[in-house]
């Protein structure tokens, strides 16, 4: 999937806190701006399992659909 310019930013600039040793990062962007699909590339391009948090059952769905829409992902739901 090819990301919009600022969606990469976002991305690069959480794998290069990452390198700096980095242990989490926390992202907020305006509704729409495509935060499943950042979050689907940052956890793409990092090694091991990703932990994605919703407060709502339907977020959560709607964010399964688009992990298995553009990567090669299987998301489990606990």
């Amino acid at each position: 999937m090819i990301l919009r310019d600022y969606q990469e930013e976002i991305v690069e600039r959480n794998l290069d806190a990452m390198r700096r040793g980095v242990k989490s990062t926390l992202n907020g962007l305006f509704t729409g701006a495509g935060k499943t699909v950042i979050f689907c590339s940052l956890a793409d391009r990092i090694p091991g399992r990703t932990l994605i948090i919703c407060s709502l059952r339907e977020l959560v769905w709607q964010a399964v659909d688009k992990v298995r829409e553009i990567t090669d992902a299987d998301p489990d739901i606990e």
